[in-house]
């Protein structure tokens, strides 16, 4: 920031307005977002919830994966996915989340990536209840998911 005489000019407040983009403080800056999902507890209800640093030597994952999708999600499994029926059902990924799954790709979660490891919770789209129940890994940091490394080609599932 340039010096001159009147700071209010880039922040509003500047002992509690923060600018971490490098925006000016101006009308229409805002950072719009999407809506949370409704009704979209992840975790299964009562079921133990674990918050740590990926372990030593890392962490296998399974993640499904829409087709063309080339980046990893916040979300996989330790599970081995068989098919699209158990990524809607055990793993209760709806259609609102992924319209379509084709793939499953192996990932290594690097050690000391912050992640939460539980059971799936059951989700419920458009009256149809997906049960959930199987294992979920989540990225916790979103600049973390760049850190993961593919293991071979994703490999397709119908």
């Amino acid at each position: 920031m340039l010096g001159g005489m009147n700071a209010y000019h880039y922040a509003p407040n500047p002992l509690t307005w923060v600018d971490p983009w490098g925006l000016k403080g101006e009308e229409g800056t805002e950072v719009l977002a999407l809506p949370a999902p409704k009704n979209s507890e992840p975790w299964m209800p009562g079921a133990p919830l674990i918050s740590e640093p990926g372990p030593k030597g890392g962490m296998m994952i399974e993640m499904a994966m829409s087709p063309g999708q080339t980046r990893p999600g916040g979300w996989a499994t330790t599970d081995n996915i068989p098919n699209v029926n158990y990524v809607r059902n055990e793993l209760a990924v709806t259609p609102e989340f992924k319209p379509e799954v084709g793939t499953v790709q192996k990932f290594l979660i690097p050690e000391g990536v912050q992640i939460q490891r539980g059971t799936v919770g059951p989700q419920t789209f458009e009256g149809t209840v997906y049960a959930g129940g199987g294992s979920q890994v989540q990225i916790l940091n979103y600049s973390d998911r760049a850190k993961l490394i593919p293991i071979g080609e994703p490999r397709p599932i119908n």
